[in-house]
């Protein structure tokens, strides 16, 4: 979408009509969505359409429940969750997982990158967040959400 005159400049057709999660990478040349395909697709902003279709860079497909959160750890690298209770981290140059992060009991709904790339957190619907060191795939906290009792407000 161009913010000043709010038309849109390009469309991407998907497999899915339902994307539940998109990103800019951060030279802000490349975008990744994914959703009910059970895959991330990595499209370059300056492709050209061939026969008005604009085909995925890379297309990351190792989950086996749909994705529902994707951002960026670098400009090669970007983090994916699922339905699947797993999030990976995937190297865009292989396009393949480099590393696989298994701990949660509910589907991983959204991931965050610590400032420091070296960390990230997950959160699932087994009502817990969880705090990753990325080089040795470990869990190194896990927060769990309290039940509110509606007769302490």
């Amino acid at each position: 979408w161009n913010a000043f005159t709010m038309y849109k400049t390009s469309a991407i057709p998907l497999r899915s009509v339902w994307v539940m999660t998109c990103a800019y990478g951060p030279s802000g040349d490349i975008v990744a969505c994914g959703g009910l395909d059970n895959r991330c697709s990595i499209f370059k902003l300056d492709s050209q359409p061939t026969n008005g279709v604009v085909k995925p860079e890379r297309e990351l497909a190792q989950h086996s429940g749909y994705i529902s959160c994707c951002r960026f750890q670098s400009p090669t690298h970007i983090l994916t969750c699922s339905g699947d209770m797993t999030c990976l981290l995937w190297d865009l140059n292989k396009g393949v997982p480099t590393h696989k992060f298994i701990g949660h009991t509910g589907d991983v709904m959204c991931v965050s990158i610590s400032p420091d790339p070296r960390y990230f957190v997950s959160g699932s619907c087994d009502g817990t967040c969880k705090l990753w060191e990325i080089v040795s795939g470990q869990c190194i906290k896990t927060f769990k959400s309290v039940p509110l009792n509606p007769d302490s407000i």
